[in-house]
């Protein structure tokens, strides 16, 4: 099992880069868009920190985001922590490059703030609810906006196989949006550079592999949480099982912050005996992106985590433990922030549950 857990980039490593770009005009909304009725505000906010949305940032009923549309306005420390406070911690947000790409106003004096995150060789999206003080209320990530990667490569790279990801925001009402995630692959060969017997310009497709279309809606309730519904599959061509598992584990990562039905759906996915047996093999893609989840969830919801745990006492049952302490064993987890996070707890039994479970985690040094 691989040790280094990325939390914000572990659906989309490996972005095709570009940086923060100076803000260009507005692209038009696409035909056929939704009608949703535009609300005035002055982001107050916002321009408290010295972010002046402006014409070209003010979402309309879709977000452009692809590489020749997108607009995007850089964040200083300041700014990002001011607005993203600790969803992105540590290593996250000391090498992470932040963008505001969408603000959008919304019932109840609510704000949505969608953004771009860079983290070198990854990245990811993120919407972002923020109440009439600038209080960020939740968020969801999204995945990237555009991706388009080798995933598998010959020895000489000279054929492979492509992913691509899309995500495209559109507003369905005034307090309600869905993000379209398109995934792909398909084969490649390499195209010579011009004139040259050696080097490779870029890729051309030959054959279509698999691809999935999903649709993911969210509604903002009237106290600024996100709700997301299933997901809805609307075209999968040539997906074979295995791929529509990862699909279904990638699209957890677009799960609310404090959405904690995502640890049912990883439990049910961690019990399959396929899965189990797999599990802590450096090609267990599948365990890998649960612990990715696992980790995703303690990052941004520490106490919902710990609530679930002590709610799934019977051990048999709960396969989210034994991730969890995974995680932990590896150092992913950091023992004195999961031993602060136990401490928040009321003191009762669940308090005394956690204390005395994670009390037996190793390595040596472990909470208890």
């Amino acid at each position: 099992m691989k040790k280094s857990i990325c939390v914000a980039a572990m659906v989309a490593a490996m972005l095709l880069p570009f940086s923060c770009k100076a803000n260009k005009p507005a692209a038009p909304e696409a035909s056929g868009a939704a009608k949703v009725e535009t609300i005035k505000s002055d982001f107050s906010f916002l321009k408290k920190l010295g972010i002046d949305p402006a014409d070209s940032l003010l979402m309309g009923t879709r977000l452009e985001t692809a590489d020749d549309k997108i607009v995007m306005l850089g964040l200083n420390e300041k700014q990002r922590k001011a607005l993203l406070g600790d969803v992105f911690e540590g290593e996250d947000a000391d090498y992470g490059n932040f963008c505001i790409i969408g603000v959008r106003a919304l019932p109840g004096d609510y704000t949505l703030v969608v953004y771009h995150i860079e983290f070198g060789d990854g990245s990811d999206g993120l919407v972002a609810i923020y109440d009439r003080n600038g209080k960020l209320i939740d968020c969801c990530q999204t995945g990237p906006w555009d991706f388009k990667m080798p995933d598998l490569m010959n020895d000489d790279y000279t054929a492979g196989v492509m992913r691509e990801e899309h995500n495209v925001l559109d507003m369905v009402s005034n307090n309600s949006f869905k993000i379209t995630n398109s995934v792909s692959k398909y084969d490649v060969v390499a195209v010579p550079l011009d004139g040259e017997d050696e080097g490779v310009s870029g890729f051309k497709k030959v054959k279509d592999q698999m691809s999935i279309t999903k649709e993911y809606d969210f509604t903002v309730d009237k106290n600024g949480h996100l709700n997301m519904e299933t997901p809805k599959v609307l075209d999968k061509k040539g997906a074979t099982a295995h791929d529509l598992l990862l699909d279904e584990i990638d699209g957890m990562f677009k799960a609310p912050k404090y959405d904690v039905s995502i640890l049912d759906k990883v439990n049910a996915i961690a019990a399959k005996p396929e899965v189990k047996a797999s599990m802590g093999s450096e090609e267990d893609e599948v365990g890998y992106r649960l612990e990715a989840i696992i980790n995703r969830v303690f990052a941004m919801n520490p106490q919902g985590l710990l609530k679930w745990l002590a709610s799934h006492r019977d051990l048999t049952k709960n396969h989210v433990v034994a991730i969890f302490e995974s995680l932990f064993s590896e150092g992913a987890v950091d023992k004195y922030l999961l031993y602060q996070q136990i401490q928040k707890m009321p003191a009762g039994a669940d308090k005394d549950y956690l204390e005395k479970l994670t009390g037996q985690w190793g390595p040596a040094g472990a909470v208890g």
